[in-house]
């Protein structure tokens, strides 16, 4: 995967930022995670916590999950998005406004062509995997036992 570019004017090198956007902020979170365990003999370093979560690749590459809202993307500037979501793809039809909005406002500068600034990263899990996951945290952040649970 080459992901930096060379000016015109001279051979400097300057590379990509790339915004992470999955259907929700911890599906961002999860997707980068994913991606760099997918990747993880490019992956130079990964931090992720409670507030943001960013992986740099060993080319000098950026790669940062991002939430939607304005306040979320305020003094960033991407050259591209990437978006990950289940194998329902719910992501294009529903957040349609938000992710134009983030084209709009964070990739005005990008160099990127405008038809390869999206690009998709699917989810291999399947779905009922994500799902049980996500009933998982919530039914353990409510505190109910196992036992209750079907």
């Amino acid at each position: 995967m080459s992901t930096y570019r060379m000016t015109p004017e001279d051979s400097s090198t300057i590379y990509f930022d790339i915004a992470f956007l999955g259907y929700t902020s911890d599906l961002s979170k999860y997707g980068l995670k994913q991606f760099a365990e997918n990747n993880k003999e490019q992956v130079d370093k990964f931090k992720c916590n409670t507030s943001e979560c960013e992986l740099y690749l060993k080319d000098g590459t950026h790669i940062k999950a991002i939430s939607y809202g304005e306040r979320y993307l305020h003094g960033y500037k991407f050259d591209q998005l990437m978006l990950f979501d289940d194998d329902r793809w719910l992501i294009m039809d529903h957040k349609f406004k938000e992710i134009h909005e983030i084209q709009e406002c964070t990739m005005y500068t990008s160099n990127v062509p405008e038809e390869c600034q999206i690009l998709k990263y699917e989810d291999i899990r399947n779905i009922d995997s994500i799902l049980q996951d996500i009933n998982n945290k919530i039914n353990s952040s409510m505190g109910i036992p196992s036992k209750y649970l079907v």
